[in-house]
């Protein structure tokens, strides 16, 4: 079986029944397969088959969930690609994957989509287009009869993209059997029914959105209210208006949350379960929403190549821990065996259906990673008495900025082109709202001036936002081991 085919079957069971409202508009279960057929011979009608990858470049739209079942009904590739990426970005993950079609809107196509090295042989956007070359999204909708494929479970669904240690983006293979799996274990663990209703507001090109949220929901007959960005208000206001009682969020969202300074005032009656995921949660933000909001937070583990691995238990949630490993996924720590280590500290490593194929395109790497069926995470970690996993650190230096991923080494060497600056140094510092925010160290080249603003102008078309540094401090020389290595602990 596969994802399309877990779609049919709700379509069959619920036909009626509410599978998502966005902007005030209702689509059944039924009502969106009939968008989703039509697109399936759109895209076939263009000649995307069988192990095609389709690149979609949008945020939280229906135009990106219509593609994505479409895609996978014709036993092509879907690659989500991060809304907010900008033309260094997009240009590496389209030259490496290289698809047949990128979906986006006029305004990608006009700023990054015309500058590309790699073109796809289709390009199509959502708005109404001058462009000849630019397809009509809608007109991709055809009522014709198409002939599908059947797709095993072990065939590729996904290629989602990843940062590695160097800062070169990893396209991760996700199998149906990944995705099917891990809504089966979800729906177990989080007593996830047909009758709950999501408030979605993470983006549904991350992992979390996708792999969690939109593929849960199908796989078990649930409803969606989708939003196209996080704002607490708004949340609140949708919550109460379409009585969702299932939260999805990041860390950041939960801080925000905490600012309204009437919860009282929205009715939050029927909610059962906030989640937090993509980063860690800190105790005090679990205490303090259990104080204002009367809930609390239910946290746990993914990973890009992984979906989720573990979850604090429906009925027990232990704040600090990301919970204990899903059913039928097998946690260990690969030790450091450092004698002074009572809680036996070291490297997470998952074993699972849950585990990804490999990345695209890069089998000495996926070697590397995946060694007798274990996935080495790069994270940093140790199991509990209760079995319960807690992350204490990350192997590879990753900056988590509000749910999203920052690897140093990317943007030191995006700095380290500029003429005025020798060496830079990127770490992640503390931060209450965005649990880490972005800081440089810099040091100038000789007999040259640079200033804070002019590193950030410099940075804003080159890197995503969440990417540029929010603090820019400038040293005189950088401290470094007789090796000559950068002391970062140091700066720290």
């Amino acid at each position: 079986m596969d994802m399309h085919q877990v779609l049919k079957n709700t379509v069959q069971k619920f036909p009626n029944k509410t599978f998502i409202i966005f902007k005030n508009k209702e689509f059944t279960y039924s009502q969106f397969y009939d968008q989703v057929t039509k697109l399936i011979s759109g895209l076939s009608n263009l000649g995307i088959r069988k192990g095609d990858r389709v690149s979609i470049f949008l945020g939280n739209q229906m135009e990106f969930i219509f593609t994505y079942f479409a895609t996978l009904a014709l036993g092509a590739i879907f690659v989500p690609i991060n809304a907010s990426y900008k033309e260094n970005e997009l240009n590496h993950i389209l030259t490496d994957v290289k698809p047949k079609i990128i979906i986006t809107t006029n305004r990608q196509i006009k700023n990054i989509i015309s500058k590309l090295v790699f073109k796809p042989e289709f390009i199509s956007s959502i708005d109404k287009s001058s462009d000849k070359e630019v397809i009509d999204f809608k007109k991709l909708f055809l009522n014709k009869k198409t002939f599908l494929d059947e797709n095993n479970d072990k065939d590729i669904a996904t290629i989602i993209y990843t940062s590695g240690t160097t800062g070169k983006a990893k396209g991760s293979m996700l199998m149906h059997i990944n995705f099917l799996s891990n809504a089966e274990a979800l729906v177990n663990s989080w007593k996830w029914t047909a009758t709950d209703r999501i408030l979605l507001s993470i983006p549904i090109f991350h992992q979390h959105g996708l792999g969690v949220v939109l593929n849960g929901t199908v796989y078990i007959g649930s409803s969606i209210v989708m939003l196209e960005r996080f704002n607490q208000h708004d949340v609140l206001n949708n919550i109460s208006k379409y009585r969702c009682n299932v939260f999805m969020g990041v860390p950041t969202m939960y801080q925000r949350l905490l600012n309204i300074d009437n919860p009282k005032s929205y009715d939050l009656n029927h909610m059962k379960l906030f989640v937090s995921g993509s980063g860690p949660l800190s105790e005090k933000t679990f205490y303090d929403f259990k104080d204002k909001f009367g809930f609390k937070i239910l946290e746990r583990y993914g990973l890009t190549e992984t979906i989720m691995n573990t979850s604090n238990l429906y009925d027990n949630r232990k704040p600090g821990t990301v919970g204990k490993p899903l059913p039928g996924i097998n946690v260990k720590i690969n030790l450091d065996h450092d004698q002074n280590d009572t809680k036996k500290t070291g490297e997470i490593l998952i074993k699972g259906p849950n585990v990804m194929k490999g990345y695209w395109g890069k089998k000495s790497y996926t070697k590397k990673v995946l060694i007798d069926g274990w996935f080495h995470t790069g994270d940093i970690g140790y199991l509990d008495d209760e079995n319960m996993l807690h992350i204490v650190g990350r192997k590879r230096e990753m900056i988590n900025t509000a749910g999203f991923k920052v690897y140093p080494r990317e943007v030191e060497e995006l700095l380290e082109n500029h003429p005025n600056i020798s060496e830079v140094a990127i770490l992640g510092i503390e931060n209450i709202d965005k649990g880490e925010i972005v800081k440089a160290y810099v040091v100038k080249e000789k007999n040259k001036a640079i200033t804070e603003k002019q590193i950030i102008e410099y940075c804003k078309d080159k890197i995503s936002s969440f990417k540029i540094p929010k603090e820019i401090v400038f040293i005189s020389h950088m401290p470094r081991t007789a090796s000559g290595k950068i002391i970062k602990s140091t700066l720290k």
